[in-house]
């Protein structure tokens, strides 16, 4: 039987493998063959080799994956190593990885650690004391400061007293020292506005009435309600008689009270019967809108009739949807006529009318806006109303005036009469007299210059 070939032709060379037992060696069937290479020992014989150990072999460690045997002995030995280190080694060894600079720092900072108990307990100490230092001095501050507004809140309550009975000058003196003692008090900047007003000084008038409206901080709100919590906070007690009140009967009398309806006497009379609760902020906010009503007033003096309307509006619009002032829309309802605004004006005494049915101004007022409209019947009913109400000489001459415009002039005749009877030196009566006689029987005097 033929030998096996290839398919390139050439016979293999006949192979005589080792056996498959360890150290074994194979060898070739030929003379003069090479042996083949032994086989490829085990881990664990190369792991005992000298030869083997002796190699430089680095096998880095992937990411992710646990480190070898080799490396954990290593790192054991590194942190065996920091444990055997004293902790003044380990501070030498941080020192000389440090820059200067950082190992200045790190110096203080070990020395402040170390010394950290002692300067504790000493830093609170310090502290109390500081604090109660300055505790009292606030205090201190607070009592005197405390002590300087209620000395001028009395000055103003006095002065205003003044301002009520027109003894101006005074007023206008004793206020100037309060304000010099409390620069931020709107009270007295209101009621020293007032004698200024009175005195028809209307410039520093303004000026007060504006410094009383100014604008304040928080820290100057706060002050403002510390004001009238010293005007109105205090109770004092009467006593009927000897002994205890539980025995004899008191009467207890709350000044705050008392010193609440004589501050809405010294605002302005227009907001005595607008203000009905004595509370510290209901004070507050009457004196501040306060300043804009009188403020307007000397607008309206000064025929400064737009700003009067705007300052009339912001006391208005202070008091929520419905106003409950009827003089503020009173005033701005002049200034709208002023202003020939006549339906605002109509608008505005519309509103007046609504809240005092018995205010005859209020009709006279509505009556000239209605007649600069020509709508003669409606101020005619208003002239009627107010007569009804408050009967003068001068409505009756309004009214004969209107009832010329209507050409009504039997009626008009009969008011001017009235008027002159009620007042026989008027004047606007005595005129308006003469021209209705003439529109209602002028052939007298054609005939006389015939």
């Amino acid at each position: 039987m033929k030998p096996s070939t290839s398919k390139g032709g050439r016979r293999p060379s006949s192979v005589n493998w080792a056996d498959s037992r360890p150290g074994t060696t194979a060898q070739s069937s030929r003379p003069g063959s090479t042996a083949i290479a032994p086989r490829a020992a085990s881990p664990t014989s190369l792991l005992h080799s000298s030869s083997f150990s002796s190699l430089p072999v680095e096998t880095p460690a992937l990411p992710g994956t646990p480190a070898t045997d080799r490396e954990l002995a290593t790192l054991s030995h590194i942190n065996q190593a920091d444990r055997m280190m004293t902790p003044a080694q380990k501070y030498r060894q941080e020192l000389a990885a440090m820059t200067p600079h950082q190992r200045a720092l790190r110096r203080l900072v070990w020395r402040w650690e170390k010394d950290l108990p002692l300067w504790t307990e000493a830093t609170i100490r310090i502290q109390k004391l500081q604090r109660g230092i300055v505790s009292r001095e606030m205090s201190a501050h607070i009592k005197a400061q405390r002590q300087g507004i209620f000395a001028a809140l009395k000055i103003t309550i006095k002065a205003g007293e003044d301002v009520t009975a027109m003894r101006t000058t005074d007023a206008v003196f004793s206020l100037s020292r309060a304000i010099s003692a409390d620069p931020g008090s709107r009270l007295a900047y209101l009621v020293r506005g007032r004698a200024y007003y009175a005195q028809g000084m209307y410039n520093e008038a303004l000026t007060d009435f504006s410094s009383c409206v100014m604008p304040g901080n928080d820290e100057a709100d706060r002050t403002d309600r510390l004001r009238m919590q010293l005007l109105l906070g205090n109770t004092n007690y009467k006593k009927r008689g000897g002994g205890s009140p539980e025995r004899r009967g008191s009467v207890m009398e709350d000044p705050g009270l008392t010193t609440f309806l004589r501050l809405k006497t010294f605002c302005v009379g227009t907001l005595v019967d607008s203000y009905h609760d004595p509370s510290v902020s209901a004070a507050t906010d009457m004196v501040r809108f306060a300043g804009y009503a009188n403020r307007g007033r000397v607008n309206m003096v000064t025929e400064r009739y737009q700003a009067a309307v705007e300052d009339f509006t912001e006391v208005i619009e202070s008091r929520g949807e419905r106003c409950d002032i009827p003089s503020m829309y009173f005033f701005r309802g002049m200034a709208f006529s002023k202003l020939h605004e006549w339906v605002a004006a109509v608008d505005d005494f519309d509103l007046n009318v609504g809240l005092t049915e018995q205010d005859p101004d209020a009709y006279m007022r509505r009556a000239v806006a209605w007649s600069a409209l020509q709508n003669w019947d409606k101020a005619h009913e208003d002239l009627s109303t107010a007569l009804e109400l408050d009967a003068s000489a001068v409505l009756y001459a309004m009214r004969g005036r209107l009832l010329c415009c209507m050409r009504r002039f039997d009626e008009a005749i009969m008011d001017y009469k009235r008027s002159l009877a009620m007042d026989r030196d008027y004047e606007v009566a005595k005129q308006g007299l003469a021209e209705a006689t003439k529109e209602h029987d002028p052939l007298p005097l054609v005939s006389q210059h015939s």
